[in-house]
């Protein structure tokens, strides 16, 4: 057993030790992560549990699509309701305001996206409402929002995240527009600090897991090659801003190009290691003691690069 392992062995334990004290949202995004990695029958009970209590008013998105005023009244409420305080929530505060609808839309593929990854459209009291949304799917151009500067600086994960979810539901499929957008956008941005730097950062990292399906196929290096070149030329970098999640994903993106022998995911995962807790059995915040639950996603993360 790797010194690696030995440490994704240790989180491993750490979180499956005290899932049950996690909220559903935080179960659900370790669960699904694990079972996509390891396709060990054992977490789909729990993952669609936690996905039943996640997605109540997701179905009455799916029934609603079609009503423009339930669109439009649902997405300023949840506007209204939008309570992240931190530079990177607030700016996408901002993103939402001119078209609270969006936020509506966004929510809506994403729940459709795991009710066909679940196989849980074809249920017989599901499929009429998810077929009929699929057509009112079809009718929106969604490049609109996507490909905008605002959503390309602003929310550049979710600017992937969005592109192949509805990639999969086959509505759309934007991958060529995607890629061009983010490496036109960001090709001239390289003084950016801050947020904005970890915004280009995620821009890059997630145009990769979101392309592999998050974790489920392996990607063509040669397609991606400007990504890693990218990573490549600003390695160092990143490893001085000390972002655990930053790191982690950075390593992955390497991994899912099918580059597992790049000396950089050797350094990411020695970071990881570098900064392990033994105590705790996890990796924490640089400079802070968080909870089991803000800190999970830097931790299955890690579990997926050791």
């Amino acid at each position: 057993m790797s010194k690696y392992t030995k440490i994704a062995d240790k989180i491993v334990e750490t979180y499956e030790d005290n899932l049950v004290f996690l909220r559903p949202k935080f179960q659900w995004h370790y669960l699904v992560r694990k079972w996509r990695i390891d396709n060990d029958h054992l977490y789909i009970q729990p993952i669609l549990a936690s996905y039943q209590l996640l997605s109540l008013r997701g179905f009455d998105y799916v029934v609603n699509i079609a009503n423009r005023k339930y669109v439009e009244e649902e997405g300023k409420r949840k506007l209204s309701k939008w309570s992240g305080k931190t530079e990177r929530m607030v700016a996408r505060r901002e993103l939402y305001m001119g078209d609270p609808q969006q936020l509506y839309y966004f929510q809506v593929i994403k729940y459709m996206f795991y009710l066909k990854t679940f196989y849980l459209h074809e249920h017989p009291k599901v499929k009429p409402f998810f077929d009929v949304a699929l057509q009112e799917l079809k009718k929106i151009d969604f490049a609109k929002w996507l490909f905008s500067p605002e959503m390309l600086k602003d929310n550049p994960s979710g600017v992937s995240n969005y592109t192949f979810y509805l990639q999969f539901l086959r509505t759309h499929d934007y991958e060529d527009r995607l890629i061009d957008a983010i490496r036109d956008y960001w090709a001239n941005k390289k003084d950016f600090k801050g947020l904005l730097f970890e915004n280009k950062i995620y821009g890059h990292t997630h145009l990769i897991l979101a392309a592999s399906y998050y974790y489920q196929r392996t990607l063509d290096g040669e397609k991606f090659e400007w990504v890693l070149k990218f990573f490549e030329e600003n390695f160092e970098r990143i490893l001085q801003e000390r972002n655990a999640d930053l790191i982690a994903e950075v390593g992955l993106v390497f991994r899912l190009c099918g580059k597992g022998d790049h000396e950089i995911v050797k350094k990411c995962q020695d970071y990881l290691i570098e900064v392990f807790d033994e105590d705790r059995g996890l990796i924490p915040k640089e400079g802070a003691k968080s909870t089991l639950e803000r800190l999970e996603h830097r931790n299955i993360l890690a579990i997926m690069l050791l």
